[in-house]
């Protein structure tokens, strides 16, 4: 019983017996090119070759999370004079070495961090109250801020810095700042023009003018099936009058005044009942029609948000004579 069960679990065991050497080869791969890149990166600082050197740092570590090639990238990059970025990398460099017990290497990034935090450049980019219309996003040097980082001063690396702003339905607005180290600049966005080319890229509104025309022929159509349904009513109870006030004697009915008028009065208001009921059918079925015929859609203001999309309509019949109508938007 024992052997069957275990042949039972081979197959789904052997897949993940068989992956682990796999995800070890493809470990030991990257961790071997993240040391020949590491090594090459090595040779082009001595070289003095700065900006490469640190492109094939910044590779290495992201092949193999090394605190070593984090350490020498911000070194790399505080060279190459990205100082934020560098002072970025020291610091995680000391979360990282404090996780692996190096103690040495913790104080070593954490001095090189503390060393260059007084010439941290920093930017701050505000967005008035006015000008944080929807879907605003802000780009800094291909980077998105965070709309929680708004009005924070940042650090960047010194130099040229570009800033970009679009939304929907808007257009685009941009600016180029260059900041010198230990230097703090404010940025304000302003308030985005609306783009009339922009149209069709808009959020668009299902509620058309021709939806709410639709609703002219339903407002009738219900109307008229409420009074049909009323006729109808009253038609039964005076029918049931009529048949009282007309005894059948010898196989032949005869009818009082009173009987042969309710009868006639029957008759019409049953008439009115179908006609009023009828109409009202129409007026119904050419409101669902406009409104499922339209496939047109309006832009929306670039404020403004999409209302319901949905609408459902239930024509429930109640007896022989009468109806009831439901809308939900």
């Amino acid at each position: 019983m024992n052997g069957v069960r275990a042949l039972r679990l081979l197959p789904l065991v052997a897949p993940l017996v068989l992956l682990g050497p796999a995800v070890a080869r493809a470990d030991s791969e990257d961790q071997a090119a993240a040391e020949i890149l590491f090594a090459d990166a090595r040779a082009l600082m001595r070289d003095g070759k700065v900006a490469e050197a640190c492109r094939k740092f910044a590779a290495s570590y992201r092949l193999d999370h090394a605190a070593g090639a984090l350490l020498n990238l911000a070194l790399c990059h505080e060279k190459e004079g990205k100082i934020a970025s560098a002072w970025a990398e020291y610091k995680q460099s000391v979360i990282e070495a404090r996780r692996a017990g190096r103690v040495e290497r913790e104080q070593v990034a954490s001095e090189a961090a503390a060393a260059l935090e007084p010439r941290l450049p920093r930017l701050t980019v505000t967005v008035p109250t006015e000008s944080r219309v929807t879907g605003l996003e802000v780009i800094r040097n291909d980077s998105a801020i965070e709309q929680g980082a708004w009005g924070t001063p940042l650090p960047v690396d010194p130099g040229e810095v570009s800033i970009e702003v679009h939304a929907p339905g808007r257009k685009a607005w941009s600016t180029r700042i260059t900041i010198q180290p230990a230097e703090a600049q404010t940025v304000s966005v302003p308030l985005l023009a609306i783009d009339e080319t922009a149209t069709l890229v808009r959020p668009y509104s299902w509620w058309t003018t021709r939806k709410k025309i639709a609703l002219v022929p339903g407002g009738v159509g219900i109307v008229a099936v409420g009074i049909g349904t009323y006729f109808g009513i009253a038609a039964l109870e005076t029918k049931q009058q009529a048949v009282r006030a007309c005894p059948i004697f010898d196989g032949d009915v005869r009818c009082s005044s009173s009987g042969a008028s309710s009868s006639h009065t029957a008759v019409q208001q049953a008439w009115v009942s179908d006609i009023a009921i009828g109409a009202g059918i129409v007026g119904l079925a050419a409101a669902v029609y406009l409104m499922v015929a339209d496939k047109t859609q309006e832009p929306l203001p670039p404020d403004a948000s999409p209302p319901p999309s949905t609408a459902k309509l239930d024509l429930t019949w109640v007896g022989r004579a009468g109806a009831g109508v439901r809308v939900t938007w």
